[in-house]
């Protein structure tokens, strides 16, 4: 598989369109943040598509580019979704661990962003993917945290629909190891990005009779 700026501003537009319509179509309530989702990645991934020019050497801005994509890889998405999740969450047995899942996303999300900042970061092609490179003294136990605030609140969430997007980015995950484990930022938030489609299908289907008639 092998990723380029053409794929990267594809997955931008549809997701960007996409996005735009979700938040249009998504009902106050729980479950409202997942609406931006789709946008989030959008913007992600028209950061990818500029940075592949950029290590192309077809435009300049390899250097912010880098570090506006690793604060939505490495930080903004430990935070963001264990939060997301939690204000889906309507079973009170479930919010505790949704709680403590959301403080490890936060501290996992501070420990990146204090690592890009103070240490700095890179983005190498390789092999037709990006390697994104955070030198950090804890990078296994960051790993861990950063899994079990992502994929472990979406798996610990009592809505269904919320589960299934986990299951679908734990096997994406598991692929995107085994195949490509040296640009696993890269490759798994494209997979991620592909997989918020079907928040947007899903927030279409539930969304009120007066919006589909307007449509």
């Amino acid at each position: 598989m092998c990723f380029s700026a053409p794929v990267s501003f594809t997955a931008a537009v549809v997701l960007l369109g996409l996005g735009a319509a979700t938040i249009r179509w998504a009902p106050r309530g729980p479950g409202g943040a997942f609406a931006f989702v789709p946008l989030l990645f959008g913007m992600q991934q028209a950061l990818e598509g500029a940075l592949w020019l950029a290590v192309d050497g077809t435009v300049g801005g390899t250097r912010s580019l880098t570090y506006g994509y690793v604060m939505f890889s490495h930080v903004l998405w430990p935070a963001f979704i264990p939060l997301a999740v939690l204000g889906a969450e309507t079973d009170r047995r479930r919010r505790l661990p949704l709680l403590a899942l959301a403080a490890v996303g936060l501290a996992v999300a501070v420990y990146f962003a204090t690592a890009i900042v103070v240490n700095g970061t890179t983005a190498s092609p390789l092999e037709g993917r990006i390697d994104y490179d955070i030198p950090d003294p804890w990078p296994m136990a960051a790993t861990f945290g950063y899994l079990a605030a992502a994929l472990g609140s979406l798996l610990v969430s009592g809505q269904r629909w919320v589960r299934a997007f986990g299951v679908a980015c734990v096997l994406a995950a598991a692929v995107t190891y085994a195949v490509a484990a040296y640009a696993f930022a890269s490759v798994w938030c494209f997979f991620a990005a592909a997989l918020s489609t079907g928040l947007a299908a899903r927030f279409m289907r539930a969304r009120p009779t007066a919006q589909r008639n307007v449509a």
